[in-house]
């Protein structure tokens, strides 16, 4: 069977899975409470019985047997066990308004990006309460571990203009040892082989219109204009240039 790389320009789900699910989150529209979670297995798609779950499902991570998902206009993180009859509700965290983005799990603790009050947040899953929250200098939307350390990327400045850093925070102390500037609007981080690499997302209003223009810099592999799209570029952290051949080999090996 071939296998096809596809890039979505669209910004309204998320998708996470285990071995036997995948796990589809619709953002829904805003100030509608119609977000929705839906599970895709072998035998069909179903529709979470409890649907509508909020206002704009940001994001979904699956963690062991639990299913996390982020509802960003409603503010809060609910949470799934993940069973052979379906998914269960066990926790519904408020994060008071914070404007919560995407996540990631580390010892014990959901790490999640928040837009409105400028920070990372860290919620115990032992305790299930929210012990802390690292302060940062700009609106954090993406979020991964890389050898130890975490990094965030600041899509725009606290006035709302775009931001143009990459962050690296220990995840010892909880604190900022390295700014990497990656020029404006910084979006989705992937780690592949200790490289990461940086979407920017450009967004360009013109009278009522907002157009995004998408162009993969990457061996001069250039993609055609959308109207929804992403700006990507790679950005290397650790700059090894010889390293993009190899990654290319790979991704074209699956199309």
């Amino acid at each position: 069977m071939s296998r096809r790389v596809i890039l979505l320009g669209l910004m309204s789900f998320g998708i996470c899975w285990t071995a036997e699910q995948v796990f589809v989150a619709c953002e829904g529209n805003f100030y509608s409470d119609n977000g929705s979670l839906w599970t895709i297995t072998d035998e069909g798609v179903y529709e979470y019985p409890d649907n509508p779950i909020g206002d704009i499902v940001q994001s979904v991570l699956v963690n062991e047997n639990q299913l996390f998902v982020i509802v960003n206009s409603s503010s809060n993180i609910q949470v799934f066990d993940i069973t052979d009859n379906g998914l269960v509700p066990t926790h519904l965290i408020d994060t008071e308004y914070s404007g919560p983005r995407e996540m990631l799990v580390y010892e014990n603790y959901l790490y999640f990006t928040n837009w409105y009050t400028a920070d990372i947040k860290k919620l115990n899953l032992i305790t299930w309460e929210i012990d802390s929250e690292i302060i940062l200098p700009g609106l954090p939307e993406d979020i991964i571990m890389v050898n130890g350390s975490i990094f965030t990327s600041i899509t725009m400045n606290s006035d709302w203009s775009d931001g143009h850093l990459v962050i690296e925070i220990d995840s010892i102390t909880d604190t900022i040892v390295g700014e990497f500037d990656v020029g404006p609007g910084p979006g989705e981080l992937l780690e592949f082989d200790g490289d990461i690499y940086v979407a920017r997302i450009i967004m360009i209003q013109i009278g009522m219109r907002i157009m995004v223009h998408l162009e993969l810099k990457m061996m001069g592999l250039k993609l055609c204009h959308m109207d929804l799209v992403l700006h990507v570029v790679v950005v290397f952290i650790n700059i090894k240039i010889q390293f993009i051949d190899p990654l290319m080999e790979e991704l074209l090996s699956l199309i």
